[in-house]
C-alpha cells in the first residue's frame, strides 16, 4: 500500500531541483549555504556560509585554493565548519589540453 501520508513543500522543491539536476553538492548539509559567483575571466568562486547551530562536515566537491588562508585543497579533502564560519574556495581552472 503506497504511503499517502502529506510530505512537506520542501520534499516536492527537492525532487523537481533533483529530475532538473540542479540540487548542489551540499543540498544534504542543513544549515550550509553555497554561493557560486563567475568572474569575467570565467573563474568560479565558491562562497560556503555555514548558518546551522552545529559543526558541519563536509567533503569538498573540487579542487580549489581557500582564498582566507591560501591553503589549497583538493576534491574529496573533508573539512569541518563550526556555527558561523566561513570559507571562499577559487575553484581550479580545468586543464585544457
Amino acid at each position: 500500500m503506497p504511503d499517502l501520508r502529506p510530505r512537506p513543500l520542501s520534499h516536492l522543491v527537492t525532487r523537481a531541483l533533483e529530475r532538473h539536476d540542479l540540487v548542489g553538492p551540499y543540498a544534504d548539509v542543513p544549515g550550509l549555504e553555497l554561493a557560486t559567483r563567475i568572474a569575467a575571466d570565467g573563474q568560479a568562486v565558491d562562497f560556503l556560509l555555514h548558518h546551522g547551530p552545529r559543526d558541519a562536515t563536509i567533503r569538498l566537491h573540487s579542487d580549489g585554493t581557500d582564498l582566507l588562508t591560501g591553503r589549497e585543497l583538493d576534491a574529496g579533502d573533508v573539512i569541518v565548519l563550526h556555527p558561523t564560519d566561513v570559507i571562499v574556495i577559487r575553484r581550479m581552472q580545468p586543464s585544457r589540453g
